[in-house]
């Protein structure tokens, strides 16, 4: 916890929460930036699920997860690491919901993006391919 809190909240009300050992209510938590959202006693159901049916309905499931990976891998890297990594992405996501891969690929499993941007092209088509299409994005 003493690693943890002072990054997610600050280190002087991480060192108020951790000396005094006093509780938080949720709109408390809401202002420390601990929890994303309050809803009403008995309404957390009702929210999640509209929230998830929205994600669902409006972002790409690809889209999404290289976003997720990207943000856990990286929190600890420098800038340069991250924007390398955040190019090599874009360069290789098909762009908008077109692509059945794309669309039903799952959140899971973020190393089918590049495989799927690198699908091979139908006989006779002569298009130059782009070698950032070659990079995978999970593997800089």
């Amino acid at each position: 916890m003493t690693w943890l809190l002072p990054r997610l909240i600050g280190t002087e009300r991480a060192m108020d929460l951790l000396i005094s050992g006093r509780t938080i209510d949720a709109d408390e938590a809401l202002e420390f930036g601990l929890v994303s959202r309050v809803t009403e006693p008995g309404e957390v159901l009702t929210a999640a699920t509209a929230y998830a049916r929205d994600l669902a309905a409006s972002c790409s499931p690809a889209s999404m997860a290289i976003i997720k990976h990207q943000v856990l891998t990286d929190q600890d890297a420098s800038y340069e690491q991250a924007m390398r990594r955040a190019y090599r992405a874009m360069a290789v996501l098909p762009r908008g919901r077109t692509s059945a891969r794309a669309s039903t690929a799952s959140p899971a499993a973020p190393a089918q993006v590049p495989a799927a941007a690198r699908r091979p092209r139908p006989r006779g088509h002569h298009r130059h391919r782009h070698p950032a299409r070659d990079i995978d994005p999970m593997n800089p």
